[in-house]
């Protein structure tokens, strides 16, 4: 019986990289989890001191060590110490930079979902929802330390975001905004830095008002924003410039964005303004990375929430049946995009 030999050949370990690609996160979120970069940075600079410090055996930690030494997230030197890359220095926690809060929410709880994602794929189901849950982020209210995780993880993101806007945006005659489901207030915070005469509202669930609380004290905004528990779905009442909207949309299906929409339409005044700050999905995919986080993000969204991505077309559809006449799109950075959307009150 003979035996069919696969060339080896620039094709083929492309695609295994990509079949193998998972270990990088799993590997990622563990060094986060065992707060090996918190370590390193704290000066414990050897396997083995690292391993006191972590409480783990010597032997898998010098094992995680050479993976995170291959991913350029720690040097190791002749003398066998190791040091923090300028990589490996976004997973310390508690920093500026910091993306250990992405590690860890996509490397512990989003994680076991893509496990089944061909399901997701086959029934237009996200596991959630198949598991006898429900869509959105409800799950978070049963689980504090979930919740903890994912406020952090979006506050990495928001950090990213939050300059861009803030350059890009004439935020001229803006007096009030509001952020809707706007987690633990990074991105409020920062327009709020640049505008000094604003003030601001944040409206979220349960599970992120004591952060958010937390936050505006830190950035020294707690005269100046009101945090407060509310619901898009049913009700907003209050009245604002400008409405922030940062990647919410892309969380739910066209029904539900529906009602997000006319909700926050029916507080707004003829000189509000929504600012919705999403994924865009181009038109015409190609292999490049800002289209690829793209589409890592919306197949996601499938297999997590039953949400997905847009188009720009698809995205001024759903705010024109809102009652939203007027979308004008600025790029932003790591890969989203401001739409900022007026209604006509004739």
């Amino acid at each position: 019986m003979s035996i069919a030999v696969l060339p080896v050949d620039d094709d083929t370990d492309a695609i295994l990289a990509m079949i193998y690609a998972g270990w990088e996160s799993q590997a990622i979120c563990a060094a986060v989890t065992l707060k090996l970069p918190d370590h390193l940075a704290a000066g414990a600079t050897s396997a083995r001191a690292l391993a006191t410090a972590a409480q783990c055996n010597l032997d898998g930690v010098s094992r995680l060590l050479r993976a995170l030494t291959s991913l350029n997230v720690v040097h190791v030197d002749e003398h066998g110490t190791y040091a923090l890359t300028a990589s490996g220095k976004r997973l310390r926690t508690g920093t500026p930079d910091s993306l250990a809060g992405q590690a860890q929410w996509f490397g512990r709880f989003c994680w076991p979902l893509w496990g089944e994602l061909a399901e997701s794929v086959k029934t237009g189901v996200s596991a959630r929802v198949r598991a006898g849950g429900s869509g959105g982020y409800g799950h978070l209210l049963a689980d504090p330390e979930a919740a903890r995780v994912f406020n952090l993880a979006m506050r990495d993101i928001t950090r990213i975001v939050a300059g861009s806007l803030v350059a890009a945006y004439d935020f001229a005659g803006v007096r009030h905004i509001v952020d809707v489901g706007g987690g633990h207030g990074d991105l409020l915070a920062a327009v709020l830095r640049a505008l000094p005469e604003a003030t601001g509202q944040l409206i979220e669930l349960a599970h992120a008002l004591p952060g958010a609380r937390q936050r505006m004290v830190e950035a020294g905004l707690e005269n100046r924003v009101v945090v407060q528990e509310g619901d898009f779905f049913t009700s907003i009442t209050a009245h604002a410039d400008a409405y922030l909207l940062k990647a919410v949309l892309h969380n739910w299906d066209d029904a539900h964005c529906g009602r997000i929409l006319a909700t926050i339409g029916r507080a707004m005044s003829s000189r509000s303004r929504l600012l919705i700050i999403e994924r865009l999905l181009p038109d015409q995919m190609q292999p490049v990375p800002q289209h690829q986080a793209v589409a890592r993000s919306d197949l996601n969204m499938l297999v997590g929430l039953g949400g997905r991505e847009r188009t720009v077309a698809e995205l001024t559809s759903l705010l024109q049946v809102a009652g939203f006449d007027s979308v004008r799109v600025l790029p932003l950075s790591g890969a989203f995009s401001l739409i900022d959307a007026r209604r006509s009150f004739d």
